[in-house]
């Protein structure tokens, strides 16, 4: 016979009750100590749940439902890391549906998930295509939208302020003296909140909002360098009056431009100051660490569950919708880092003050 929570509570000196409310994630009025030694007590017996009983005397199967749009972009990538690691500190496995943006494929997986009687879904929807769907499903499991928000369904969400993001990306870059700022522009919502963002900077530093600054792009490497050649073809970062700094929508957008600036002879960041946006954890491996807006996806992530958690056990009247706060990551690309211009000025001083 397995391990019960009769020896756990034995073994850790407190009622089967309270060994029940930690292990089932409702020992909210559990103190921290309590639950330490629940937890470890478990771990030395090598306590194993029967899922299958457990589901029964609850109603509940303990699981929830994941779906993604893709699993290879990087944020996403984060988000889900983030889901899962909540999922398990809760006690909840996940079911996870990529969807490769296939409205009917995304459709199918939601319902299905509904009727395997998943106790809740986390959804990341790349787009309003199955808004029916979703608020149909909203009425009877729990649902939470991660990544962007869905508008028309009455879901709570958490998700980053694109618009904000964008907005200190590039008054950063007109802080550091720029005046002529390219934006890498990508179709989708997000996309057009970072290029919002761009627009209230600029308006609000008293710039012109020159529409031949702002270049369609896409989200990755490929698209990035691309888009610099197309400025370089416009002579853009040439003549009397070039382009001295670039906000890309996105990392490897941002990656990708910076090798084509550099293929051209430029110099980043002496020449070309570029910043990107999502915090992905290569900006800082590249050659040229990159300035960027941080996208918390772990935290996002993990945050969802817990949300989702809360409205499963009916605590739902506590939970609000949360839009988080970008952060500015300031390293090499953008010329303002401490080590760059430490460097600068030594530089600066060795030359009797003029610039190389």
């Amino acid at each position: 016979m397995g391990v019960t929570i009769k020896d756990i509570a034995a073994k850790a000196g407190v009622s089967t009750c309270t060994v029940s409310r930690v292990l089932n994630g409702r020992g909210k009025k559990v103190s921290a100590d309590t639950k330490l030694r629940v937890l470890r007590a478990a771990e030395q017996l090598d306590y194993r749940p029967n899922i299958i009983a457990r589901s029964l005397v609850q109603r509940r199967t303990w699981q929830i439902g994941l779906v993604i749009p893709s699993l290879q972009q990087p944020v996403m990538s984060q988000i889900i890391e983030g889901v899962h690691v909540a999922a398990q500190e809760l006690g909840y496995s996940i079911v996870s549906c990529a969807t490769c943006a296939d409205k009917k494929r995304e459709a199918e997986y939601l319902d299905d998930l509904h009727t395997r009687g998943v106790d809740g879904l986390v959804w990341l929807p790349p787009n309003l295509a199955n808004l029916k769907v979703a608020q149909s499903l909203a009425a009877s499991v729990p649902i939470i939208q991660g990544f962007r928000k869905i508008a028309g369904l009455d879901a709570p969400y958490v998700i980053l302020d694109n618009t904000k993001g964008g907005f200190k990306a590039t008054m950063h870059l007109i802080k550091l003296g720029h005046r002529k700022i390219a934006h890498l522009r990508a179709v989708g919502e997000e996309g057009e909140e970072r290029y919002q963002g761009y627009k209230q900077a600029l308006k609000q530093a008293q710039l012109p909002i020159e529409q031949e600054l702002i270049i369609p792009t896409g989200f990755g490497w490929a698209f990035g360098y691309k888009s610099a050649l197309r400025m370089h073809s416009r002579g853009l970062l040439s003549g009397p009056d070039p382009v001295t700094a670039c906000f890309a929508c996105g990392d490897m957008t941002a990656w990708g431009a910076i090798q084509a600036f550099r293929s051209l002879g430029l110099r980043v960041p002496d020449d070309m100051a570029v910043v990107g946006f999502d915090g992905l954890p290569i900006s800082d491996e590249m050659e040229i660490p990159l300035t960027t807006i941080a996208q918390p996806g772990i935290e996002i992530g993990r945050l969802i569950v817990r949300y989702l958690h809360q409205i499963i056990e009916g605590e739902g009247e506590g939970v609000n919708s949360l839009t988080l706060d970008p952060k500015l990551i300031v390293r090499s690309s953008c010329g303002a880092d401490k080590a760059y211009l430490e460097d600068k000025l030594t530089r600066l001083s060795i030359k009797g003050g003029q610039e190389e």
